[in-house]
This record gives structure tokens, C-alpha cells and sequence, in this order.
């Protein structure tokens, strides 16, 4: 269904998002224009709509300007987790720093540089720079009183990989973030993770001087402040059945 629409322009539309977690923000200028962004990245070629007399879009089903409902078919069947309106629009470097609050918050990939709410464009605590390589299912937890984020464990849309911030070695892993009692001690601490996006089906890569195969995929870990313990929970099926161990790469050379 139609997770996003305007009437004035039938271009501005995000649809078909069904089992596909994502972070939507937009810009109404009345009667001017409207900016859109899919987690992170400008969609112009789809949601930039100049002199168009938007002053309006919906959540969930086709309006036109009456108010009626313009579509039979086609209604958004999902939830939405949060909604944040504010009464002008964001400057690019608080939208950015939104967009990752909540990317942490849901475990939602985006496509620009992670940055804690003390970042002002210059100075201050950018937690993740995409253009390393591993730039594939980033996601994070950690603790910025500024923005009210408080994440204590996150797994991200992929669901393969699952951080807690504490010792849960043989014990049950809390379902929720609000079932975690592990809080970070310090302000603006975090733990994020991304990967080179290879695969993790076979055992496929020589690594550790050959002397042991490993699947293809790489992950790297960025940390700022202080983490605590952690536990790192992969599911015995999602790798190959004779995976016995983690490969911890400490100088980050990959060899």
C-alpha cells in the first residue's frame, strides 16, 4: 500500500514497502515545494515537486483536497512506530541528526554518516562514516541524554546480527529494549556495526594466514565513550553448521 501521498502531485508517493522497516522524512513548502528522503537519502527524482501547490501529504491513504479518500485499494496495512511533526522544517544537519537517532532507535540503515546530537557540522561525535566498506546493515545502540535516546540492544532490520549491552552468556536474552536493565553509564556512549555485505552461507574465505576458512562477511564494530560488557548473538542456522568460532580482528588490517 501507499505509505506516503500527495494530491497535488501523484509523483510523491512511497509505496510498496511491505516487511521493509524504513525511516521517511519530508519538507512542505506551501504551495512550493516538498523534499523527500528514504532513510537518509534525498529521493528528488521522486519526491522533489517544485511549484506544485502542495500543502499537504497523508499517512496511510490517498486524500485529495476535500478530504475525501481518492482510493478504494491500495491503504497502508502496517504499523508506524513513531511520528515526529514539527512546526518548520529541519536544517540538513538536524535532519541528519534525527535520522540517526531514530535509525538507532529501530535499527534502520541509512545512507549518510551516523552523528550523536552534540555534532554542530564541525565538531562533536560522529559515530559512524559511510565510505569504509562496511557499509551494509549499520546499526547500534548507546546512550545520548540530549536526544532521549536510551538503546540497550538492537539486531537491525536484517535480523542476523544481535547486540545487548550486558553478560548474557547462558541467560535469557531480554525480548525488549525496555526488559534490558544494562543501562550505558556515560552520556553519549555507543556501539555501532556494519559489514562488507558479502555472504555468510558457506565458509568460503581463508583468513587468519589460511590456516582456517571463514565465511566471506566482515563486520566492523566503531565504539565511542564507554560500552561495558556486551553479548553478540548470532543464530546457529543463519551460518554454516560447522562454525565454531568468532574471529576478533583487534589492529583492523583484515589479516
Amino acid at each position: 500500500g501507499e505509505l506516503i501521498y500527495d494530491d497535488d502531485d501523484p509523483s510523491f508517493v512511497l509505496g510498496n514497502y511491505i516487511d521493509k522497516p524504513s525511516l521517511v522524512a519530508f519538507d512542505i513548502n506551501t504551495d512550493s515545494q516538498i523534499d523527500g528522503w528514504l532513510n537518509g537519502q534525498s529521493q528528488n527524482s521522486l519526491t522533489t515537486v517544485a511549484n506544485s501547490g502542495a500543502d499537504r501529504v497523508s499517512l496511510g491513504q490517498e486524500f485529495d483536497g476535500s478530504g475525501n479518500d481518492n482510493q478504494t485499494s491500495d491503504h497502508w496495512k502496517g504499523d508506524l512506530a513513531e511520528i515526529i511533526v514539527l512546526q518548520s522544517n529541519l536544517s540538513a544537519l538536524d535532519r541528519m541528526r534525527a535520522e540517526s537517532y531514530l535509525a538507532l532507535k529501530y535499527g534502520i540503515h541509512l545512507d549518510h554518516n551516523y552523528y550523536a546530537s552534540d555534532w554542530d557540522g564541525s565538531e562533536g561525535t560522529t559515530l559512524w562514516n559511510v565510505g569504509s566498506g562496511f557499509d551494509n546493515h549499520i546499526t547500534g545502540m548507546g546512550r545520548d541524554d540530549r536526544s532521549g535516546l536510551d538503546q540497550r540492544q538492537s539486531s537491525g532490520v536484517e535480523g542476523l546480527v544481535s547486540i545487548y549491552h550486558g553478560n548474557y552468556y547462558n541467560a535469557q536474552f531480554p525480548t525488549i529494549n525496555a526488559l534490558n536493565p544494562n543501562a550505558f553509564d556515560i552520556d553519549r556512549s555507543f556501539v555501532l556495526w556494519g559489514d562488507n555485505g558479502s555472504s555468510v552461507a558457506a565458509l568460503s574465505q581463508s583468513i587468519y594466514n589460511g590456516a582456517n576458512n571463514g565465511v566471506a562477511r566482515v563486520w566492523k564494530v566503531a565504539k565511542q565513550g564507554q560500552s561495558g560488557l556486551l553479548t553478540l548473538r548470532i543464530p546457529k542456522a543463519a551460518v554454516p553448521a560447522n562454525t565454531t568460532a568468532l574471529y576478533i580482528n583487534r589492529n583492523g588490517d583484515t589479516s
